[in-house]
């Protein structure tokens, strides 16, 4: 997942595992997500469809 865009769900399928269990996992141990440095004000940056104008 770090090295290859595969999404956690499909890697889950893939290895008979709990896809979302393996998403909340690799969030809050695997990956550096608690550590990024652009954590703070993400979610000002993050694309939604009432964020797009025509």
């Amino acid at each position: 997942m770090d090295n290859y865009p595969i999404s956690v769900h499909l890697l889950g399928l893939l290895f008979q595992l709990d896809g979302k269990q393996l998403q909340e996992q690799y969030k809050n141990h695997l990956s550096d997500f608690h550590d990024w440095g652009q954590k703070h004000h993400a979610e000002y940056w993050t694309l939604f469809p009432e964020n797009i104008s025509e």
